[in-house]
């Protein structure tokens, strides 16, 4: 009797065991009733989920009656509802609009959007994928609000990225590293992401201000740009993906010079008040042909070295995963030529992998490896300033003339001694001969464990290891050639490096989530340790016994001219950080952080940057709710500190001087004598103070979005080259202050139209004031001829010069001014303003002439959809910076140069032509090229088509087919500015040789199955 009771109460335990546990199945759609795929259908709390298949359908077993679903998916409003008993659950999706769901990557952690108590900005993977670009930073340009990039066209070259503006005077100008953000790619720190193809990245987060940065302090003064990089999905079946394209670049805005007809006129104009000048034009007719004067020859020389390069991306993905192991796998091949007729080329190889495994329910481990290849071959820039020396009436090659090999390279010097300057080396050559390559090799190991100690996501520690090791190699050949005088090798020579660098961050954080009522918190505390190594080996020699590529090593080359050198560092840090945010009701947030940095790289070991952010979700009040049109409505403030410790560890030298007093007498001869003098100065971190005032709005059913920010950003202790009192010596310090203010306004308007049509159209735009409101003494004076300034109340590196106001038109006006005429000022020579108005035009009369830095950034996005349709169009562009046309302002060192042909245009040729350019003498005459003067500062204000797409998606062949995308694409094929370059994106505002963006025609594919 006693078995069968036994019996029978297990029965109806497994009876209710059964009942309790129900099979629930439905379809999921979108607000059109159109089904969704790969929506995340999950028991609430538990691993168990589906996704929805093609057909927007799912199925889930062993689900408990009291269970709650959750409807998920990139781009919509999670959906959560009981499962009450019910076997079939039909949902909508309704766009996410605003986003507020969505969750953000913020340092050592993640948020919901509508948490958030700073200006975050996560760009999609989708936006970067869509433009050419060898470095996914490139691709950022106009798309985020308070972010200047400043891109380069040379294959593989970094572009320059500003968060808010520049703070730092250490080196290098506007492009210094000490201005530049800081990198973190799945936890290690990086000064770039060159290594990463587009399609590696899931998600890109930009920190702006100081309390969003705060938790990586001292790296993180100018901001930080967070990468997460493709991860697989648990419970999701494999998805191979393959994405590519092909194109090709083409040069645009070409610089248009003066045609051989143009420069004859100008070098006669210029004969009649020089005579002689012109009787190189006979030479050019006598050595290669012409007639009456003029010669045949008409060179366009930036033709000569411009081609049409190809470029090209292939992507693989693998990913998937199972209820305890997620995993993705990819590979990717970029390759792009360069548009310089020249051995310039980038190529890069891609592998990845990523595992995560949940093998408990409280544990979850993963690990993350990426392996980056690439090399590249860098062009002679200087090339691009030969070409614009160069005149018209001088051929490419020279058959006739036996001195120049190996090649038949046209020696400039041939036609006068002029020209036996190396600054008229023929473009084509200079392009063509040595060798400049570079390769790198990045292991980029990472490992995390994740231990829950009680109910999911409670209590979580997390420990994670990354590491850097990185093999950096470069080679430097040039073989023996003659061109000319002044451009010429007569033994052939070898340089290499190679450099190591060793870096690891190891972080220990626990986080603590809860709530309670109305009430929620998160507590997170962590600490971190980090160590940078860098190693380096040069050598070089002189001789090779041949330029074949076997024979390329130092000890080919003669032994006596043999030589060595190494160097290296090592950083020591270590770091502890905290951070708890708080909320009521959904209607209050604040978030506190501090994190304490020690470094061993300056004498000041330690910093201590706080943090605070505090916001009211108005929209959520009792009062608000009648307000239907608006959606949602934030008002957000944050406070935050700082430090920058990229600014050298200190700064010092000897001087050794010679004067009477320093001699003595000895035996009754005076003895000269010298004085050793050493200056050191230690440096500390720069610090950055940053005021955030932030309003972000909702409106029209949530189709409008408007994210609207004021920001105030003190860098403090800023480094700057200090003059030594009474030596003519400069030594750094930290002895400035720079403040940068500014506005950013963000718009989003996304709609349907009918079923089938659905677009979105973005606007981002911003203001910056750069201002210097500290320096020693009254300015700061760096440069002569190319001088900036440093001075209160103006912007950093702002030039500095005389004003032109116009041009003399005549004798009488030089005879009514007694200072021209003391200087012997002819007609059709510049008159500068006479700032102090004492009647002389000296340096007293100098003024600020502009900046390199855009008042205004702005850019737009607009995406379209119509079936199967897709277009989207991006267009950007700066205002309120200026650019120093430098190459103007060299004709001291190449007075026979060719002219612009804008100049030629515009010059001054007679009494009423021109008040604002020199006359073709005037412009190779002193006082009008040897100072820097606002005829040389030119607008860089710009606008660009950034970026036009068409795409079409081919329907799925069969239930579970592959689909298949096609697009083509123009990336940069319209810029409109009025700078006489073939650019305006100069990253330091000085254009001497700067390598010419191009426009980019690509056809691609991409293919999921």
């Amino acid at each position: 009797m006693k078995q069968i009771l036994t019996a029978f109460l297990f029965s109806l335990l497994f009876c209710a065991t059964a009942l309790a546990q129900a099979t629930v199945a439905g379809k999921v759609t979108d607000a059109s009733g159109a089904p969704l795929p790969w929506v995340t259908v999950t028991v609430k709390g538990t691993s168990n989920g589906a996704l929805t298949n093609s057909s927007g359908s799912y199925l889930l077993t062993n689900v408990p009656q009291g269970a709650t679903l959750s409807f998920s998916m990139v781009g919509k409003i999670t959906y959560e509802t009981p499962v009450a008993g019910r076997s079939t659950i039909d949902v909508t999706l309704n766009d996410d609009a605003l986003k507020l769901e969505n969750v953000v990557v913020v340092g050592y952690g993640s948020m919901k959007a509508k948490d958030l108590t700073a200006p975050i900005t996560t760009v999609d993977a989708s936006e970067l994928v869509k433009q050419v670009a060898a470095n996914p930073t490139q691709a950022l340009q106009g798309k985020v609000a308070g972010v200047q990039i400043t891109n380069s066209g040379e294959p593989g070259g970094n572009p320059v990225v500003r968060i808010r503006g520049v703070g730092s005077y250490t080196g290098g100008g506007v492009t210094n590293e000490a201005s530049a953000p800081l990198f973190v790619v799945d936890g290690m720190f990086y000064d770039n992401i060159n290594f990463l193809n587009s399609n590696d990245i899931a998600e890109l987060t930009i920190l702006k201000d100081a309390s969003a940065s705060a938790i990586y302090g001292l790296k993180a003064a100018n901001g930080v740009v967070l990468v997460t990089t493709r991860h697989g999905s648990f419970n999701k079946k494999p998805v191979v993906t393959y994405n590519g394209y092909v194109g090709v670049q083409t040069a645009t805005n070409m610089l248009e010079m003066a045609s051989t007809s143009e420069y004859a006129k100008m070098l006669r104009e210029w004969d009649a008040e020089v005579p002689g000048v012109a009787g190189i034009l006979d030479k050019s007719v006598t050595l290669w042909g012409g007639a009456n004067g003029t010669p045949s020859t008409n060179t366009d020389w930036y033709k000569t070295i411009l081609r049409t390069a190809p470029v090209q991306d292939h992507s693989l993905d693998i990913s998937g995963g199972s209820e305890t192991v997620a995993y993705t796998l990819g590979a990717s091949y970029f390759n792009q030529e360069g548009i310089m007729k020249a051995a310039n080329e980038y190529q890069r190889i891609n592998t990845r992998a990523k595992l995560d495994a949940k093998p408990y329910k409280w544990l979850k481990i993963g690990a993350n490896m990426i392996l980056s290849q690439s090399s590249r071959e860098a062009s002679s820039n200087s090339a691009w300033q030969r070409a614009y020396y160069a005149p018209p009436i001088i051929p490419v090659y020279d058959n006739d003339y036996a001195r120049t090999y190996p090649k038949k390279f046209t020696a400039f010097d041939r036609l006068d001694a002029a020209f036996d300057n190396g600054i008229y080396s023929n473009p084509a050559a200079v392009a063509y001969y040595g060798m400049n390559e570079e390769s790198a090799t990045q292991i980029l190991p990472s490992f995390y464990g994740e231990i829950d100690f009680m109910d999911p996501g409670k209590l979580v520690l997390r420990s994670s290891f990354a590491q850097d090791l990185t093999f950096a190699d470069g080679r430097s050949y040039m073989p023996k050639f003659y061109a000319s005088d002044a451009h010429q090798n007569l033994e052939s020579q070898i340089s290499k490096t190679s450099q190591r660098y060793y870096n690891y961050i190891w972080d220990n954080t626990v986080t603590y989530t809860d709530t309670y009522g109305k009430h929620n918190w998160t507590l997170m505390g962590g600490a971190s340790m980090r160590q940078e190594n860098w190693r380096t080996l040069y050598g070089q020699a002189l001789g090779l016994s041949s330029d074949e590529s076997q024979y390329l090593y130092i000890k080919a080359g003669d032994p006596s001219s043999s030589m060595a050198s190494d160097d290296g560092y090592t950083y020591n840090s270590a770091s502890y950080f905290g951070r708890a945010t708080y909320g009521f009701d959904g209607r209050y947030l604040l978030t506190f952080t501090m994190r304490a940095d020690g470094t061993s790289k300056y004498q000041q070991k330690w910093g201590y940057f706080p943090s605070a952010g505090a916001a009211w979700v108005v929209s959520k009040e009792n009062f608000m709710q009648s307000v239907k049109w608006v959606n949602f409505l934030k008002v957000r403030a944050s406070y935050g500190e700082l430090g920058n410790n990229n600014v050298p560890a200190n700064a010092g030298f000897t001087d050794i001087s010679s004067s009477f007093v320093d001699g003595g007498v000895f035996g009754g001869v005076y003895v000269p004598g010298a004085k050793i003098s050493s200056y050191y100065s230690t440096l500390r971190w720069e610090s950055t103070a940053e005021t955030d005032l932030g309003l972000e709005i909702g409106l029209l059913d949530s189709r409008l979005k408007v994210d609207l920010d004021w920001f105030r950003r003190m860098s403090q202790n800023t480094v700057m080259s200090v003059p030594i009192p009474m030596t003519p010596q400069t030594l750094l310090k930290n002895a400035g202050e720079v403040l940068n203010t500014g506005i950013e306004l963000t718009l989003n308007w996304q709609d349907r139209i009918g079923k089938d049509f659905r677009y979105d159209i973005n606007v981002n735009m911003s203001t910056l004031r750069n201002e210097v409101k500290t320096v020693p003494g009254p300015r700061i004076i760096s440069g002569t001829q190319w001088a900036t300034l440093a001075q209160v109340g103006e912007p950093m590196y702002a030039y500095y010069g005389y004003k032109v106001i116009g041009v003399y038109q005549n004798a009488d006006e030089i005879a009514a001014n007694a200072d021209a005429t003391a200087k012997g000022l002819l007609p059709g020579d510049f008159i500068f303003e006479d700032y102090n108005h004492d009647d002389e035009i000296n340096d007293k009369d100098r003024q600020v002439l502009g900046s390199p830095l855009p008042k205004f950034t702005y850019g737009t996005s607009i995406n379209m959809a119509y079936k199967n349709w897709d277009m989207s169009l991006a267009m950007m562009g700066v205002s309120g910076n200026q650019i120093v046309n430098q190459k103007r302002g060299s004709r001291s060192t190449a007075t026979y140069s060719n002219y612009e042909a804008k100049f030629v245009r515009e010059r001054w040729h007679g009494e009423g032509t021109s008040n604002s350019q020199t006359s073709a003498a005037g412009l190779n005459r002193a006082w009008n090229f040897s100072v820097m003067n606002s005829s040389f500062v030119e607008s860089g204000s710009y606008f660009r088509i950034q970026n036009i797409q068409v795409g079409y998606t081919f329907p799925r062949i069969g239930r579970n087919g592959p689909s298949m995308r096609i697009h083509v694409a123009a990336d940069r094929p319209l810029t409109v500015f009025n700078y006489n370059g073939f650019t305006p994106e100069v990253a330091n505002g000085f254009d001497v040789q700067t390598y010419p963006l191009a426009a980019t025609y690509s056809f691609g594919i991409r293919i999921t199955y």
